[in-house]
């Protein structure tokens, strides 16, 4: 079971938790299938997840006074689509910058150095200010869903944690221990009462704070050996009447799943499913799964469906496109339904047989990117061109810079031509970055909706990205090595030589 953290509370508890998400965010386990769930580490600039086209930009930016730290990370997890993490840097004058894609309302965690919660929604423009000694005792928000942050920032103060920590590491009798858990969640709903929020975000103060619970009792119960009986979740019947925006709380993510678990154990399906599972036979795990989820509707087990399946696609993407349609019959929501569409086309592009070719002259007919592709294939006939897709942001993009500089002159006088695609950014810091490494060869500023375009066809998932294109003007590698790979220059060079 996952152990979600909690925001600010003592020293040594945000010591361990941000530990703990260390873990978790490093590791690939998929909670059911235990197989594996891609992590993908993005950057500012990039369209967040590749593989969800139903989704709004939403920036994250700020400034940190005093800061003793260069660089700030956003964690962001999806219940379908995985765990990501975002790290950018904070300038001299104490500014950042995050920019991803959310399809819809959720949580996402702000670690500076202890970890905070914050609520964005598609297509928010979201500010804050702190002092880098003070940081959670500081913050401020403006922009969009300032209001909202605002009021789960106090939520979290007005939260005796210290209580529920009592709670979940005190030998109580039974009794007690129900009492007690019952009395403080009627504290926090008391508080929620107060505080007033929005329609969006008392939805979120609603699911954590009974997710918070239901996990503490469900904890206990283990740890006394409790079988956990259908009473610990006869909260599910009222909770499942808040539909799928429940998903916007990552409170919920682990116990979605253990509930999902304890119901297949229940009625004797488990076991048949995980060793379908782990002999391979995706056919059987999804029939197997859909006509449980279809005998028992509840928006929680179309969740964990959905959340069960999207793995699944990477190992064969073929067995979930035949049962699409079942699929999207059984969870009879649209995003429930595309995002796992999505992750087929793109595993259809990936695979070798149906991967598009792509040429300088089809994406000249592109929207949005066919001038830039006509200029590039009319300036640089019979070249070999290595593509660089990067962000002024981009941890990992500025540090393949001195290789990038390295291998262009490696390759001495060949007639090969490295071009860069700059994401959204300021034009001063593109320049600026360009200089400072001395990066030659041709540079573009691609727009939002360009690297949108792109990313919807080339299946962007984070940057650096690069590519190789050759003097046929044909890409033969889309998702090529980077700059600093010991076999990049011998690949460049065989494609020079033909």
């Amino acid at each position: 079971m996952l152990n979600f953290y909690k925001p600010d509370m003592e020293k040594l508890f945000l010591y361990f938790t941000f530990l703990f998400t260390c873990l978790i965010f490093s590791s690939c386990n998929n909670d059911h299938s235990r197989k594996g769930e891609s992590e993908e580490t993005g950057s500012n600039g990039i369209i967040g997840s590749g593989e969800i086209n139903i989704t709004e930009s939403v920036v994250i930016s700020g400034i940190v006074r005093e800061a003793s730290q260069k660089w700030i990370t956003l964690l962001h997890k999806d219940l379908i689509t995985g765990r990501k993490s975002y790290t950018v840097p904070i300038d001299e004058e104490g500014n950042f910058q995050f920019s991803l894609e959310l399809p819809y309302s959720q949580d996402l965690y702000l670690y500076y150095t202890t970890l905070n919660y914050i609520y964005c929604s598609p297509g928010d423009s979201l500010q804050l200010y702190f002092n880098g000694r003070r940081y959670v005792d500081s913050l401020t928000f403006g922009g969009t869903n300032a209001k909202a942050n605002v009021q789960l920032h106090t939520f979290f103060e007005g939260v005796e944690f210290n209580k529920l920590h009592y709670l979940s590491n005190r030998n109580l009798a039974q009794q007690k221990f129900l009492e007690l858990s019952n009395r403080y969640e009627e504290e926090c709903f008391d508080l929620i009462s107060k505080i007033n929020p929005g329609k969006g975000m008392a939805v979120w103060m609603d699911t954590y704070t009974r997710f918070l619970f239901l996990e503490m009792k469900y904890e206990y119960a283990k740890r006394n050996n409790i079988n956990p009986v259908d009473n610990y979740f006869e909260f599910l019947s009222e909770l499942d009447s808040l539909g799928l925006d429940m998903k916007s709380c990552t409170e919920a993510y682990g116990f979605i799943q253990q509930y999902y678990d304890y119901q297949l154990e229940k009625e004797g399906l488990y076991k048949s499913m995980q060793l379908a599972y782990n002999n391979d036979d995706y056919f059987t795990f999804a029939m197997e799964n859909m006509a449980f989820v279809s005998e028992n509707p509840t928006n929680l087990n179309k969740l964990a469906l959905a959340r069960i399946l999207y793995p699944v696609i990477d190992y064969n993407y073929q067995v979930i496109d035949s049962l699409v349609t079942e699929y999207s019959d059984v969870v009879q929501n649209e995003y429930l339904s595309e995002v796992i569409k999505e992750r087929i086309r793109y595993n259809r592009y990936e695979d070798a047989g149906y991967l598009p070719v792509f040429t300088l002259d089809s994406l000249s007919k592109f929207e949005l990117v066919g001038e830039i592709f006509k200029e590039i294939k009319e300036n640089n006939r019979n070249k070999v061109l290595y593509l660089d897709f990067w962000g002024t942001s981009c941890k990992y993009c500025i540090e393949e810079f001195p290789a990038s500089v390295k291998l262009k002159k490696a390759l001495g006088g060949k007639n090969i031509e490295f071009i860069y695609f700059c994401a959204p950014s300021e034009t001063k810091k593109q320049q600026d970055i360009i200089h400072r490494y001395n990066l030659e060869g041709k540079h573009y500023m691609l727009s939002r909706d360009q690297l949108k375009t792109l990313n919807s066809h080339f299946g962007f998932t984070a940057l650096p990205r690069y590519m190789i294109i050759d003097k046929k003007g044909k890409f033969i590698d889309t998702n090529a090595k980077k700059p600093s790979s010991d076999k990049i220059l011998r690949e460049l060079n065989e494609l020079a030589d033909e």
